[in-house]
This record gives structure tokens, C-alpha cells and sequence, in this order.
């Protein structure tokens, strides 16, 4: 279990006028149409809402929902991510070469992310950036091979880990905001990793 923080290969100050673009859209009283849907794990409610910056130009086939996450050609702008032209300048200018699935996870006061992992197949290495607008979200990591499943709680704005592993986030007294971007990494994200020990 490895968590590669990302701080470095980030714009901070994109990323905190993305965090006041989102929260300001959630709490306008003239009501967006902002499509807040589940988070899911398993196919069953989380407690944590989602708002797709992407939707899927065609359903996934099956058995290849998690293969797809990454591949930009299956995934297209929605109407709604006008909305949030921050973000979009966010994501654009990430170690991306190619982004496709984007979501936006909020956790509202006193809800958390169960623990979980997002596959468990050993052929996949999904290519993703998670971020988190605010320090305030503590977000762990836990061990696939630990019985005890102890949490790693990471530090920093930003990185890659694992989707394997068991991860999620603790409850607050605060609306908490992540963003996960799947895509493909530039060369040298991909080289830096690499040097690290990172299997991409």
C-alpha cells in the first residue's frame, strides 16, 4: 500500500477556486440544475453525493465498466459542467495527457465514505488523480492484505494510490469535497512514478 502524493505536480490555487466555485453552485438558492446524484459502492447508496463532470457517450459494456474510467473516448462533457468552468480549468491543466470519467464526491456534515475499494482486478492499474479541496476531509488508505485493515490517514491535497486498496474518508462537522479524474497519465507523471516504484 503506497499512497504518492501529487502536491507538487498540482495548481493550488486552482484548486481552492475550484473548491469555492462547487460550493458556491451547491448553495445557490436559484437551484442550478446540477444533477447531485449517489455515490455508490456496490451498486447500493454510500451517504455521499456525486456530481459527474462527464457522462459516458454510450453504456459500458459489461465486464468493462472499470477498463473505461480512463479512456477519453467514452466519455463526453455534460451540459452541467458549464457550470463549473474553475474546475474544468482544474482538470485541463493536470499531468493528464487524456482525462475521461471526472466526478465530484461531497460528504455532507457527518457523513463519511465507507471504506472500500473501487475493483479487485489484478490486471488493472487505474490511472486516476484524487484530489480533496480542503485538508478538512481526512481521507485514509488501508491495506488489501491486512486482516486488521488499519488506516493510513494521507497527507497533502493530492496523489495516487492503489484503487485495490480499501480506502474512504471519516465524517466531519463539515460539507468535505473531493474530485477523482481518471484519464491517462503525461509522460513524465508516468516516468516520476516509475522512478518511485510505482506499477503504471
Amino acid at each position: 500500500m503506497t499512497f504518492y502524493s501529487l502536491d507538487d505536480w498540482i495548481d493550488h490555487d486552482a484548486l481552492h477556486g475550484a473548491d469555492a466555485e462547487i460550493r458556491a453552485v451547491l448553495a445557490d438558492p436559484t437551484g442550478l440544475s446540477v444533477n447531485l446524484g449517489d455515490f455508490k459502492i456496490a451498486g447500493e447508496p454510500a451517504g455521499p453525493k456525486k456530481i459527474r463532470l462527464r457522462e459516458r457517450v454510450v453504456p459500458a459494456a459489461p465486464g468493462s465498466q472499470h477498463f473505461e474510467y480512463g479512456e477519453a473516448e467514452c466519455w463526453r462533457d455534460p451540459e452541467q459542467f458549464a457550470q463549473f468552468p474553475n474546475t474544468r480549468a482544474l482538470l485541463n491543466a493536470l499531468p493528464l495527457h487524456e482525462y475521461g470519467r471526472a466526478i465530484i464526491i461531497i460528504c455532507q456534515p457527518d457523513r463519511g465514505t465507507p471504506m472500500h475499494t473501487d475493483h479487485a482486478l489484478e490486471s488493472l492499474r487505474q490511472e486516476f488523480i484524487w484530489l480533496r479541496t480542503s485538508l478538512a476531509k481526512p481521507f485514509f488508505i488501508a491495506d488489501r492484505g491486512d486482516p486488521l485493515r488499519r488506516r493510513r490517514y494521507v497527507e497533502g491535497y493530492s496523489g495516487w494510490f492503489d484503487s485495490r486498496d480499501f480506502h474512504g474518508s471519516d465524517a466531519t462537522g463539515d460539507l468535505t469535497i473531493s474530485i477523482r479524474i481518471d484519464g491517462r497519465f503525461n509522460a513524465e507523471l508516468r516516468c516520476w512514478l516509475q522512478r518511485l516504484g510505482a506499477v503504471v
